[in-house]
């Protein structure tokens, strides 16, 4: 993508379409800005924000993916309300992206099968844990195995951290592309009716 300093105004569906593959492109990029992004749920004190990692972005369902250990908070959080938000910043190409939506959390079905099967033994370690994330501890602990600190799990011992996976679907209901320029910002905001374009609008930054 060019500079968007030198990007020309763009129409709203070139707009939604380079968002979205900008959220493809970062989900298949460890390198890429939008390879992370903060995902942001409701729990019984507020607004709770994390950082997690961008595993999926499906353009045609209007979905993206991300894991948890299951017994992480952000899970029971969305378990009581699924109402999820999501924000992304590139800081090179001055493009922000919010979404919102409703989200599923995945644990022992055919599609968490799948997930975990994609994953590599290393990218398991951490649903290894002995105590649930958040668990308060007397020292500094990765809470992990002994041994497991220093290197990777078998495919075999990676096995032991299956039932802590979960996989969190974001079905998207709305989208805003916010682009910082010298020259002016421009704005635009999409909407969804499950997986069909409802609406589409420019917005002022």
């Amino acid at each position: 993508m060019q500079s968007p300093e030198t990007t020309p105004p763009l129409s709203l569906t070139d707009v939604e379409r380079q968002a979205w593959t900008l959220l493809v492109d970062g989900s298949r990029n460890p390198k890429d800005a939008f390879y992370t992004g903060t995902l942001g749920t409701l729990s019984p004190e507020g607004p709770s924000l994390r950082t997690v990692v961008l595993r999926e972005a499906d353009p045609r369902q209007r979905a993206t993916v991300c894991y948890s250990d299951v017994r992480a908070a952000k899970v029971a959080e969305l378990l009581a309300n699924p109402a999820v938000s999501w924000q992304f910043w590139d800081d090179g190409r001055k493009v922000q992206l919010r979404l919102t939506g409703r989200a599923t959390v995945h644990t022992g079905d055919t599609l968490a099968d799948g997930h975990w099967q994609a994953t590599s033994p290393s990218n398991r370690r951490s649903y290894l844990a002995g105590p649930a994330p958040g668990t308060a501890q007397p020292f500094p602990t990765s809470g992990l195995p002994d041994g497991l600190d220093t290197r990777e799990p078998t495919e075999a011992e990676s096995a032991a951290g299956r039932p802590h996976f979960a996989v969190i679907v974001t079905q998207v209901e709305r989208l805003e592309w916010l682009w910082l320029a010298r020259g002016g910002h421009r704005r635009a905001a999409f909407r969804y009716a499950g997986t069909q374009l409802a609406e589409a609008t420019w917005l002022v930054p």
